[in-house]
């Protein structure tokens, strides 16, 4: 897969765990295969009502939840809007990290922090290299 990569899909409704540990992410829907994308966490930007936004996106299974099924969502730094049925157009610019299981939502929770201050990293290094 070579990226960067964009992808748009409508802002649909999720099981809201992601806003109960301070996370909260933008469920994509979108039908795309592990052929076509790595499963994992990516660093990339997305545009939300033509603003451009930095992100985490994550496609993959919800491993904490035993799912096999992949999703797609979207971490938005600094955002707080709601954009239920908007479309968002992702652009995939880096590939951070494989999908890990972990056994509670406090262990995920400390492992999109770690994703998070690793985002801000390439976004500080993105900022500086345009």
């Amino acid at each position: 897969m070579n990226l960067p990569q964009s992808l748009t899909g409508k802002v649909i409704h999720g099981e809201e765990v992601g806003r109960t540990i301070g996370f909260p992410t933008a469920n994509i829907d979108l039908e795309i295969s592990s052929e076509s994308l790595s499963p994992g966490v990516y660093f990339g930007k997305c545009q939300v009502s033509e603003e451009t936004f930095f992100c985490l996106p994550y496609f993959g299974p919800r491993l904490i939840f035993g799912e096999t099924k992949n999703i797609f969502e979207v971490y938005i730094f600094d955002f707080h809007q709601t954009i239920y049925d908007q479309l968002i157009t992702v652009q995939l610019l880096a590939f951070m990290r494989p999908p890990v299981k972990v056994d509670s939502l406090e262990i995920l929770q400390k492992l999109l922090e770690t994703d998070k201050k690793n985002g801000q990293l390439l976004l500080k290094r993105y900022i500086t290299d345009k």
